[in-house]
């Protein structure tokens, strides 16, 4: 068995998410009381007692799910549960990076709260989204944002074969919803705040590159597969660049867990709420076993599989 660790990026928030895990798991509630005392804020009030309107502002999402991310990491570690490589879904990549050694969680968690910010702030609320299309020919998809136009629509995250996600204006997400609806193709409005991974995060990625000079980022201890191009790192002098490129470009997600299971990951434990990476190694990967820890029942379960 060869084990890796994935960590889902936003959208996978829930109110009340880890309490259970908080409460029970000194592991977890270590994890994530130090994100209070990192940021100065807090970080559990937040993921416990905050509003779905609350958790769901880009501010508060991106710091409360890399908590929850870093618990989970955590719980499995304290439990002999080693994983030979990592990967994360945009903000989950933050995850990754610091599981692997990449990156202190000191630095990391001040660090993903300037990103959420300069995001938040790159594109004025009401004036982007993003949308899920289902069963589209991914060249299809590319030839209308080129018709469109870039500048008001892009891919976003090549999830599997039969899901894309594309980012703009909301003139562009209009102009795809309407040819979507007139093909009869699937689609449906992310409930997102800001359109990430498109050209409107352009100049955020930019001041997300001038913030990552300031970090100090360490060799890899265990393989990180990175969103930009789905690869593995092979050492840290890339990590500043395909971090501020992340921002403004696709998430090659079938790329990277193809590579993975290439070479010889066979077994994926999303660490956090929700089960949408889950759901994205069933649709791309055959023969693999997927897990999860997200609250105590899939944790106990996750146990009870690798026991076997």
């Amino acid at each position: 068995m060869k084990i890796a660790f994935i960590f889902p990026g936003q959208g996978a928030q829930t109110v009340g998410m880890f309490k259970d895990l908080y409460d029970t798991y000194k592991e977890v509630s270590n994890a994530m009381d130090r994100a209070d005392i990192i940021l100065k804020r807090s970080i559990t009030g937040v993921c416990f007692n905050g509003t779905q309107e609350e958790l769901s502002l880009t501010h508060n999402t991106q710091p409360c799910l890399l908590a929850t991310e870093l618990a989970a990491a955590d719980l499995l570690l304290a439990h002999n549960v080693i994983p030979e490589a990592v990967a994360g879904f945009s903000l989950g990549e933050y995850a990754a990076l610091t599981v692997a050694g990449v990156i202190s969680r000191e630095d990391v968690f001040p660090l993903i709260q300037y990103r959420a910010d300069i995001m938040q702030e790159a594109v004025p609320e009401g004036q982007g989204g993003m949308v899920a299309v289902i069963g589209a020919e991914q060249s299809w998809l590319e030839n209308i944002c080129e018709e469109i136009g870039h500048e008001k629509l892009a891919i976003a995250n090549y999830n599997s074969p039969q899901q894309i996600v594309l980012a703009g204006t909301i003139e562009g997400i209009e102009e795809i919803l309407n040819i979507t609806k007139e093909k009869r193709i699937r689609a449906m409005r992310l409930p997102v705040s800001v359109p990430s991974h498109c050209t409107l995060m352009k100049d955020a990625a930019k001041q997300l590159g001038d913030r990552l000079s300031e970090c100090t980022f360490d060799y890899p201890q265990i393989p990180v597969y990175m969103n930009y191009n789905g690869k593995k790192l092979v050492d840290s002098d890339n990590i500043e660049e395909f971090l501020a490129l992340q921002l403004s470009n696709a998430v090659q997600w079938v790329r990277t867990l193809n590579n993975m299971k290439d070479d010889g990951i066979d077994t994926f434990i999303e660490c956090g709420p929700g089960k949408v990476l889950s759901g994205l190694v069933k649709k791309n990967l055959k023969d693999v076993n997927v897990l999860h820890v997200g609250d105590m029942g899939s944790f106990n379960q996750t146990l009870q599989e690798l026991k076997k």
